[in-house]
């Protein structure tokens, strides 16, 4: 019995992996998915080696159930190998473009079903001399048969992915290599010791290890971070555009008093005129104090703010401006003294300018040579990007640097064309500023600033499962019922509630309007015939036009023919939900809009 040794220190090890794992939430990937089957097949295939060994060698005239035992313990070890081969598969193949997991994956439960059944259906032999004890058989052979498919995975997939072999993913497969040569020697020296089940759990301890598998409420707080670095962003976009609102009403006010006044003779009407113009200045100062560091935005300059990696973006813009310098026969210099890290703005608007500015500056050297000194600065919550240009003196007038320009959409303007007035809006507007220093008389400086937010993630891998976990936890999706009838509206929601989706009802045309106006997260939306304050055409109109408003609105009334109906798909409707309403009717728009 002292063979049983070895398995019983595998069963503690087995269980305290086990404990471990389920005992906090785990982020549901593949990989972690994977393993948890390799984890339970183990735990049970040492539950069962136990027992068969016991039994065994205590009870040798119940050999049948030795045998069934010895069956659901060859199952156990065909899903923990058959799971071990397709992890090692899918760590090797998951960025390949034309895999598809899901398929695969049911491909090897389907074949694993297969193998179950001859495993019964095949014989088992049992051999037991008291000192040696195993089965053999047809229905062994189908195990060995697993176990020879999932070397031949595993050494393609070693192939494959063999400028990966030296990282961490592949040390359980080297483990089981060594462990396996062991284990054929120790069974060569003593044919009576139980050592499989130690190796398989040794396996699973060194992919616990190793396995990507952060704290799923460490990603629940980051995820949640990030959405409150988004309504922050969304919050100041929307704050600016009010400040800029507000300021023009005192600007206005200034213009107004001073073409009235101009060729006033009346003392106190100018003085009234001069008072007015004081407020008003005050009022202006007062706004721009309290909106200070915030660009005027446009509503067509998109910026699309994503994560990105500041020491990429750097190199993009230097490369490219060193090529440019080739093409001017401009002797360019360039210094990075910045630390990668990852950052979120729109980057591609940034190399974009960046280029483009540095293309402009190319075409006024008088002297044929520009550096660049690129450096960050650090805040709280923030990082400046700072790109300061040092050249021979060059003629800039602030007048036209300053200028008043347009910027209706970025998409359209020829950037290689566009003058410093214009590239020094576009840096403004990507929330940053410029300014020019002459301070030597034969040396000129230009210092653009560009404030960037920081990112949480400081690694490109904990934004994958950042990624996926906000898939994962992804909510069901909203539907949005507008109707001013309360018996009506319950109705609806009634026929809905079966599908198991989010349901949000507004008493009204104005009442839903706030809510899509509030960024409220809706897929679908139901818009009653018959609403009475905002009638139901005037509501979808203003629907419409709110920006990137991109939900189907379903028409719900008495409708009479079909011309009534295709006048409202031309209205955008997407579909019409006709009364009384049908179960079937909504099943099938729900189905065409929403799965």
């Amino acid at each position: 019995m002292t063979n049983l040794y070895i398995p019983a220190c595998a069963f503690f090890v087995s269980a305290l992996m086990l404990l471990i794992f389920y005992s906090r939430e785990n982020l549901e990937t593949t990989e972690t998915k994977t393993f948890s089957y390799m984890l339970v097949a183990s735990f049970l295939d040492i539950i069962l080696t136990l027992s068969i060994m016991y039994i065994g060698y205590t009870n040798v005239n119940i050999p049948d159930l030795v045998i069934f035992l010895n069956r659901i313990d060859y199952l156990m070890l065909i899903t923990w190998v058959s799971s071990f081969a397709y992890y090692i598969f899918y760590i090797t193949f998951k960025n390949h473009p034309k895999m598809n997991f899901a398929k695969i994956a049911k491909t090897v439960k389907y074949a694993d079903v297969v193998f179950f059944i001859f495993m019964f259906l095949l014989p088992v032999e049992l051999f037991n001399d008291g000192v040696v004890m195993y089965a053999y058989g047809a229905a062994v052979n189908v195990l060995y048969l697993v176990c020879f498919i999932s070397i031949l995975v595993i050494a393609t997939c070693l192939v494959y992915g063999h400028k990966n072999l030296f990282t961490k993913k592949y040390m359980p497969v080297y483990v089981l290599i060594v462990l396996m040569i062991l284990t054929l020697v120790i069974r060569g020296i003593n044919p009576g010791l139980i050592i499989i089940p130690a190796v398989i759990c040794y396996i699973n301890l060194i992919l616990l290890l190793t396995i990507e598998n952060p704290d799923i409420k460490i990603i629940a707080l980051l995820s949640e971070a990030k959405k409150k670095a988004e309504k922050y962003a969304n919050d100041k976009e929307i704050f600016t555009f009010n400040m800029s609102q507000k300021i023009k009403e005192p600007v206005n006010n200034i213009e107004y008093v001073c073409d009235k006044i101009i060729n006033e003779d009346n003392i106190d009407k100018i003085k009234a005129g001069l008072e007015s113009i004081k407020l008003s200045t005050q009022k202006v100062t007062y706004l721009v104090n309290d909106s200070l560091n915030i660009s005027t935005s446009n509503s067509k300059f998109k910026i699309v703010e994503k994560q990105y990696k500041l020491d990429n973006l750097l190199k993009e813009i230097t490369l490219f401006s060193k090529n440019k310098a080739k093409d001017k026969n401009v002797t360019f210099n360039f210094y990075m003294d910045n630390k990668p890290k990852m950052l979120v703005g729109d980057s591609l608007k940034i190399k974009q300018v960046m280029i483009a500015f540095t293309s402009n500056l190319f075409s006024k050297l008088e002297e044929k040579h520009l550096s660049l000194n690129i450096s960050t600065k650090d805040k709280e919550e923030t990082c400046n990007i700072i790109f300061k240009y040092a050249m021979a003196k060059i003629n800039i007038s602030l007048d036209d640097l300053n200028k008043s320009v347009d910027i209706d959409d970025f998409d359209n303007i020829d950037l290689d064309r566009a003058n410093l007035a214009h590239l020094k809006k576009m840096v403004n507007l990507l929330g940053g500023y410029l300014e020019v220093k002459n301070e030597d008389e034969n040396k000129t400086e230009i210092i653009i600033t560009l404030e960037q937010k920081k990112t949480f993630i400081e690694d490109e891998k904990e934004l994958e499962f950042i990624n996926e976990y906000e898939k994962m936890v992804k909510t069901n999706p909203k539907i949005l019922i507008i109707d001013d009838d309360k018996n009506s509206a319950k109705e609806l929601e009634k026929n809905i509630d079966k599908y198991n989706y989010d349901i949000v009802v507004a008493s009204g045309g104005q009442e839903g309007l706030e809510l899509i106006r509030s960024k409220e997260d809706v897929s679908l939306i139901f818009i009653d015939d018959t609403l009475e304050k905002l009638d139901t055409i005037t509501t979808f109109t203003k629907l419409k036009i709110i920006e990137d408003f991109k939900i189907p609105v379903i028409y719900v009334g008495e409708v009479n023919d079909e011309k009534e109906v295709s006048k409202l798909l031309q209205l955008g409707f997407k579909d019409v939900l006709l009364k009384p309403v049908k179960l079937k009717e909504i099943d099938e728009l729900i189905k065409k809009y929403l799965k």
